[in-house]
């Protein structure tokens, strides 16, 4: 139950997934995008900031903090560390507010409207006015497949580039226009120009590589090509248009960027393509609306590191102090002495299923028994540890049975005992 939905419950809107994980550049284009690009100024002390959707959108967000001037300052200057810590707190706090007016919504009353001041910068203070033409560039490497050539997902490149935006999906025209992911055209992108530069490959001598920026109007039907780069062996650069922009009207609302081969008889290649938008003079996306896609390169890198350390963490877990086991190999109607392959588990579990009813027992839960022998674990190398069987079952849990490749056991006569080898839980 929440609050802010008059007490009533809240979730995840449709399509968000249940884990959500946001770099710098991502947060700093979404804040940008919402008018609060003062709000960037410390984005990267944010770190990659990862929420969980039920838990996020169950509750009500952080209450809206009071950002001051001298909160702003030590943004801006990055300390001094008593203050930057106190600012960044805040700074987080109104990210995740923003963030969950953007991925929750109430389930039984309408999701009311995020605070018009939400991201209004701090009183007292003057933000200037980056009065820029161009307020966001797309770029990428493109390898471009010739077995492809049609205008779907298989070659939608928008995501990529505009990661931020809006999405839905575009109406089912024909086999050449299926439906496909589009973007919603923000209100403030006024015209764009495009580049794209041959890097390698042979190309059809008429149609070479292609990277197609499409329009659709407001029931997502397509209203045809805005904007076509192709570029070929005897053309390998091309601007388009040549001089100039090319205006946004206002009939095209959503757009779909596609990277093929003009002709199927083209072979494999690698173009790099730019898209330029220009927006209106101090709007409230400008300056770049969208994250830059090297910096967003490095910093999935680093998500990427942060994912192995996780799995390290959960091979620690599992093998050093693993919160269950499941069973493996057995090893059945052991007598005498041996050894047997022990393929790698936390644990053994031993259980003795005859010995001599001559053998004292003393009193305990379960009994103490003597002399029935002992039970190791080895490798090629010599002996890793080793107990004294003095239970009829017993789950060892040596911390070196992880390290080990063989069972050992050495039993007194009239004693047989099965072995299971306790694996680490998937």
């Amino acid at each position: 139950m929440t609050a802010l939905c008059a007490g009533g419950a809240s979730g995840p809107k449709p399509g968000v997934n249940e884990v959500i994980i946001f770099s710098s550049s991502q947060l700093g284009s979404f804040l940008n995008n919402k008018g609060g690009l003062w709000a960037t100024l410390a984005i990267g002390a944010l770190g990659v900031l990862t929420y969980e959707a039920t838990a996020l959108c169950s509750t009500d967000p952080p209450a809206q903090p009071t950002i001051t001037a001298d909160d702003y300052k030590a943004l801006l200057a990055l300390g001094p560390p008593a203050e930057f810590a106190t600012a960044l707190a805040k700074l987080r706090d109104l990210v995740t507010i923003a963030l969950w007016f953007e991925l929750c919504q109430c389930t039984s009353v309408a999701t009311p409207q995020p605070s018009t001041g939400l991201l209004n910068p701090p009183a007292g203070i003057t933000v200037p006015d980056y009065a820029l033409t161009s307020c966001a560039q797309g770029r990428a490497r493109l390898n471009i497949r010739p077995e492809v050539g049609v205008f779907d997902d298989a070659t939608n490149i928008t995501r990529n580039v505009f990661p931020n935006l809006q999405y839905t999906t575009s109406s089912f025209v024909d086999a050449t226009h299926p439906s496909q992911e589009i973007a919603e055209i923000p209100s403030t992108w006024q015209s764009i120009h495009g580049t794209n530069q041959l890097v390698s490959g042979t190309t059809n001598p008429t149609q070479g590589y292609g990277v197609f920026f499409s329009v659709y109007n407001a029931s997502k039907n397509p209203l045809g090509n805005l904007m076509a780069l192709g570029v070929t062996n005897s053309q390998p650069f091309i601007r388009e248009p040549a001089t100039g922009e090319t205006p946004i009207t206002s009939a095209q609302r959503y757009f779909a960027i596609n990277a093929f081969p003009g002709l199927a008889a083209s072979t494999a290649g690698v173009t790099d393509w730019t898209l330029t938008v220009n927006c209106a003079p101090g709007s409230a996306s400008t300056p770049g609306c969208c994250a830059d896609p090297v910096t967003l390169s490095l910093l999935n890198g680093l998500v990427q590191e942060l994912a192995l350390v996780r799995s390290d963490v959960r091979l620690l877990q599992r093998y050093g102090l693993p919160f269950a086991y499941t069973s493996g190999a057995q090893h059945v109607g052991l007598s005498g002495s041996g050894a047997a392959p022990l393929e790698r588990s936390v644990g053994l579990q031993i259980q003795v299923t005859a010995f001599p009813p001559g053998n004292q027992q003393m009193l305990g839960q379960p009994p103490y028994i003597f002399d029935l022998g002992w039970i190791s674990v080895l490798t090629p190398d010599g002996l890793l540890d080793e107990i004294r069987l003095t239970r009829q079952t017993t789950t060892w849990m040596s911390k070196l049975i992880p390290s080990s490749t063989r069972i050992g056991w050495g039993l007194r006569d009239g004693v047989v005992v099965s072995i299971t080898e306790l694996r680490a839980e998937a």
